[in-house]
């Protein structure tokens, strides 16, 4: 399979997933009493040099989230709390999601797994990372 045959396979199977958590928050927030899920934005920015990844976590301390990078995906992974007791609560409209939640998101080529920096900063967690050189070699073969 190519290179662009598995980001392609890998990016739909990522959207796929994404695409079962919306219409899941959906379905709950149709039941009555049901707690919406909490769900990350993000923006990821590149140029040049350094890929930036954007999330906004309100609410959330950085104790409570987890960030992992592996074969080209940052992972972040984390709860957010509700402030009020569940079963106390006369809720009228209920918007704010809680739980635990995960977001993954692929990143461009040639990110640099060794130059990721991270710093949350009033909800919102900044991660940086370093691009390399994305190296598509050619060889010629002799046929024999």
């Amino acid at each position: 399979m190519t290179e662009f045959a598995q980001n392609f396979d890998k990016q739909l199977n990522r959207l796929g997933k994404e695409f079962q958590a919306f219409f899941n928050k959906f379905a709950s927030g149709a039941q009555e009493g049901a707690v919406p899920e909490f769900f990350p934005v993000a923006d990821v920015i590149e140029d040049n040099e350094v890929i930036m990844v954007l999330i906004d976590l309100p609410g959330i301390s950085k104790i409570d989230t987890k960030l992992t990078f592996a074969e080209g995906e940052l992972r972040l992974e984390g709860t957010r709390s509700s402030e009020l007791e569940e079963d106390k609560a006369n809720f009228k409209l209920r918007e704010r999601g809680s739980g635990d939640f995960t977001r993954t998101l692929t990143l461009p080529a040639g990110a640099d797994e060794k130059s990721i920096k991270a710093k949350f900063t009033n909800g919102v967690l900044k991660v940086t990372i370093s691009k390399t050189e994305v190296r598509k070699s050619k060889t010629s073969i002799t046929i024999e």
